[in-house]
């Protein structure tokens, strides 16, 4: 299953309990979400993107719509 994650800070909060889920793949705008993605899960983590957004520690814009993924 792939799941997109926003980076906001609802996301956040969640990120702990989606450990028991197993075989999950992740894709994130959020550099701060795909951190602790990989910290308290297994799963595979994508982030769109290419520039990180200064203050909002986010990929934004054209560059992570146009992003092209494998999964």
């Amino acid at each position: 299953m792939v799941i997109f994650l926003d980076s906001s800070t609802t996301t956040l909060h969640f990120i702990k309990m989606l450990s028991r889920f197993k075989s999950l793949q992740f894709i994130s705008n959020g550099v701060l979400t795909a951190s602790l993605l990989s910290e308290f899960t297994e799963a595979q983590i994508n982030i769109l993107g290419k520039t990180v957004v200064k203050k909002r520690i986010s990929i934004n814009g054209s560059k992570a719509f146009n992003d092209p993924l494998t999964y």
